[in-house]
């Protein structure tokens, strides 16, 4: 038997996939809470650094631009970090606007990553406030090439 899965290629498909996706890691870290306590040793570090670090990314990206706004005024260290930041995000959504940036390799795997966080930030938080179920829509069944001849 053969399982085939029907990938969207268009950017506003992945996103909502990416946002789909999100929703599920969300209900998972809720559904499946008691998992993170240390008692259950190597699912627990498993289950923190594969589901749970993915759900809080986007969140600690935050914090880190944050804080780097608050801590700038008093080094050049945190300014630098802030002037970083800023840049990456700027050039993300540029690179969004006009997709033919994204044709230089590192626009496109900067670009992929932000967008992906993004995606997880607002799935998870659609999630959370009742605005994403995390289920998957069935794409029409399509018939075998095996089963044809």
């Amino acid at each position: 038997m053969n399982a085939i899965e029907m990938e969207s290629s268009g950017t506003s498909q992945d996103f909502k996939r990416r946002l789909r996706i999100s929703a599920g890691n969300m209900q998972q870290i809720i559904a499946l809470l008691p998992l993170f306590s240390p008692q259950h040793k190597g699912t627990a570090l498993t289950f923190f650094s594969g589901k749970g670090l993915r759900v809080l990314t986007p969140y600690l990206m935050i914090i880190c631009l944050i804080t780097s706004a608050i801590l700038a005024p008093s080094s050049t260290l945190f300014t630098s970090f802030l002037l970083l930041q800023v840049s990456l995000y700027g050039s993300v959504a540029i690179s969004v606007l006009i997709p033919k940036l994204q044709s230089i390799k590192l626009v496109r795997a900067f670009t992929y990553l932000i967008v992906g966080h993004t995606a997880n930030l607002i799935g998870g938080l659609r999630y959370l406030i009742g605005l994403e179920n995390g289920v998957w829509k069935r794409l029409p069944q399509q018939e075998n090439e095996h089963e044809k001849g």
